[in-house]
């Protein structure tokens, strides 16, 4: 179990990189408004990715069958996605800029489904190589590592661009974080399973669906959670608006991608110890509050260095993307905590499918929305939707109960049935 320790915090830490520097949902709109491409075709990279995503969440089931070993699976997932990356890079280096930004809708769709197989793989590929006490320092660990190393590669980029080089360009930049996918994968190798996963019966999307919306009549607590999960997009998606309002701001061919992804790094790292601490300190409704709140401090902070030209702008955008990585990381441990505390163990795959089902169908659109209003990006006007946005996220957090009672026997709390 050490050893499975050791090698899945070195494929973490690369696969974060590898992720960070070639994100679906912030690197490759924002690339994609630089070359220039056309406002519906950068909208909609985030949800063709979505789409593969839910796709890839829906059939892990069916995709577990092919084959018992979790480790091949994980294997699978991971060097498929380094081949994506690499057809990223290749596009961007080799094809002319007019027409460099189609390919990677296919691409995105597709990174979109293994991205959504990886989200399921990823969780049972933990449970059964690590005991439980030891899931949460992996996490952590590789989240930490990831970052640091974000933010040199990043760093040293956006250094280099004070001398006569011209640092690491936006494709370069994807070749690293395919090098980095591959080491990743390379790394599962050398996991040891104890035991083959048990294939997992596949379940019809009309008979989730049938069900979550019984559960979803009748259960006041799920209403709320689908409600604030809605609400929440605003700050989940805060880095697609972002990327693709301030590449478009920065004009084409800005070559500030390196420098936005030095602050996004800087995000990320610090966002471990400031979520580490509210998370001990405070419930679930005060990790959402403080997110939402930092996404409004976000929106107003922009709009106040740009009205006023108080800040260069690729500083004003790093920050930005700072603070929304900060926010953003926040919602997934706040989510993942209300739902182990709301649903017992053999209906959580069921409610967390629901769920995911539509959140997912939900951020399609408003990840397009996002996509078309951020490509005005000379103007204010989409950062005060932002900001209107990240209000109602703020206040949906506020209106969250800030304890609920807790059954003697089970330790959690009561489904609040209506």
């Amino acid at each position: 179990m050490h050893r499975n320790f050791s090698v899945l915090l070195s494929q973490g830490t690369f696969y974060t990189v590898a992720v960070q520097l070639t994100s679906v949902t912030a690197v490759i709109p924002f690339i994609g408004a630089e070359l220039d491409a056309p406002g519906v075709v950068v909208a909609l990279f985030v949800p063709i990715y979505t789409v593969g995503a839910l796709y890839g969440n829906v059939f892990i089931a069916q995709i577990s069958r092919w084959h018992t070993s979790i480790v091949a699976l994980l294997l699978g997932s991971v060097f498929l996605q380094a081949l994506l990356i690499i057809a990223n890079a290749s596009a961007i280096q080799f094809l002319p800029e007019n027409v460099s930004a189609y390919p990677l809708l296919l691409t995105c769709a597709l990174i979109g489904v293994l991205s959504g197989c990886s989200r399921v793989i990823v969780s049972l590929s933990t449970s059964a190589l690590l005991p439980p006490e030891r899931h949460s320092s992996l996490l952590l660990q590789q989240s930490g590592y990831g970052a640091v190393l974000v933010t040199l590669i990043s760093a040293c980029s956006a250094r280099f661009l004070s001398d006569d080089s011209s640092g690491i360009d936006n494709a370069e930049l994807l070749w690293i974080g395919a090098a980095a996918m591959v080491v990743s994968a390379i790394c599962c190798l050398a996991l040891r399973p104890e035991r083959d996963l048990v294939p997992a019966q596949r379940a019809r999307i009309s008979e989730l669906l049938r069900d979550g919306v019984s559960r979803l009549r009748s259960t006041d607590w799920l209403r709320r959670y689908l409600v604030t999960q809605v609400a929440f997009t605003s700050i989940t998606l805060g880095s697609v608006f972002y990327g693709i309002y301030s590449s478009t701001s920065l004009g084409p061919d800005n070559g500030a991608l390196d420098s936005i992804l030095a602050f996004i790094g800087l995000g990320l790292l610090a966002g471990i110890g400031i979520w580490s601490y509210v998370r001990k300190r405070f419930d679930v409704r005060g990790m959402l509050l403080c997110s939402a709140l930092i996404g409004v401090c976000a929106a107003v902070l922009t709009l106040s260095l740009l009205a006023f030209r108080l800040l260069p702008m690729v500083w004003t955008f790093g920050l930005a993307m700072l603070l929304t990585a900060i926010a953003s990381q926040a919602v997934f441990p706040a989510s993942h905590d209300w739902m182990e505390r709301e649903v017992m163990d053999d209906e959580r795959v069921a409610v967390l499918s629901f769920t995911q089902i539509v959140v997912s169908v939900v951020s399609i659109g408003i990840a397009f929305i996002f996509g078309v209003i951020a490509r005005h990006g000379s103007e204010l006007w989409p950062l005060a939707i932002m900001l209107a946005l990240n209000v109602i996220a703020a206040i949906a957090a506020a209106r969250l109960p800030i304890k609920d009672e807790v059954e003697p026997k089970t330790g959690r709390r009561k489904l609040d049935e209506s």
